[in-house]
């Protein structure tokens, strides 16, 4: 089903307040969607997804509170591989300006997205999950992510 035109538009609106990280005007908009799980019709982003790979961590925890869902996929990824995403670009910036992170690497929206159920092991389009990202990038979050599935007694991917 196409959205109506008016409902493009509230999304499109709402993808630039993300984007530009306005929390306030964000507040006043999100609560007229009746999901905030759709792709923007000008990205293959969701509201998530841009949020996490571009906003602050207010704006993020603020689509989850309102029910965005950390497992819902955009046309390329999903939040939790974006997230890892964002923090292997920022340490790489670091490393290269002679100033490396290491084991120090910003993990407050990977937890985030723990928190409020994302799936390390879950698939994005691409066919990558999060887990397997954060092996190949030797990204801190997969020990994380193993300590998880280790309580949860599921058996890490072969």
């Amino acid at each position: 089903m196409t959205p109506s035109p008016d409902l493009v538009q509230q999304q499109l609106l709402l993808m630039d307040l993300i984007y530009e990280n306005e929390l306030e005007r964000m507040m006043g908009l999100v609560p007229t969607f009746s999901t905030l799980d759709f792709v923007a019709p000008s990205s293959a982003d969701t509201p998530l997804t841009l949020a996490v790979g571009t906003a602050e961590e207010e704006v993020i925890e603020y689509l989850l509170l309102h029910g965005a869902d950390p497992n819902f996929a955009s046309k390329q990824t999903l939040p939790l591989l974006t997230a890892i995403e964002r923090s292997v670009e920022t340490d790489k910036y670091w490393s290269d300006a002679g100033d490396a992170t290491g084991e120090e690497a910003p993990l407050l929206i990977v937890e985030l997205l723990l928190n409020y159920g994302a799936n390390c092991l879950k698939k994005d389009p691409r066919g990558e999950s999060a887990y397997e990202f954060a092996l190949k990038e030797k990204h801190p979050s997969w020990r994380i992510f193993e300590r998880l599935m280790h309580e949860a007694g599921t058996d890490e991917p072969s």
